[in-house]
Formats: structure tokens, sequence, C-alpha cells
């Protein structure tokens, strides 16, 4: 779990800023894509761009890591 969390952060920190607090937002607070872009001062379609860059970016970051992270048998 430690090394999960520690894989995740990292992957997060490596986000541009306004991808990484959209995708900790939506997925972390539980924040609806309206709330995110009221927060962020920008459209729900940016919003939605924004999360769904920060997701392909997150999983490109942790590709290659899935075993080790213990999620592949």
């Amino acid at each position: 779990a430690e090394a999960r969390r520690t894989a995740l952060t990292a992957a997060l920190a490596g986000l541009p800023e306004r991808q990484r607090l959209a995708v900790m937002l939506r997925h972390f607070d539980g924040a609806t894509n309206p709330e995110i872009a009221e927060r962020l001062g920008v459209s729900v379609e940016a919003v939605e761009s924004l999360t769904a860059r920060g997701k392909r970016a997150l999983a490109a970051a942790l590709k290659g890591q899935a075993a080790a992270l213990g999620y592949e048998g």
C-alpha cells in the first residue's frame, strides 16, 4: 500500500498544476465537474479535458510499475 501511495504521489506531482488539481478534486475530494470549474475559474468542458489528460498522463507515468505495485498476478 505504501509503494502504491508513493508511486501515485510522485506521478501526481509530475502533472501540470491545473491537471493535478482537477484530478485530485474529482477523484479524491469527490467534487463535481461544475464545482471544479468554479473553483479553477474555467469551463466545465475545460475540466473534462483537464481530468482526461491528467488521467492519461498518470496512466503513462505508472505504466510498467503495475507488477511492482501489486496490480498484476
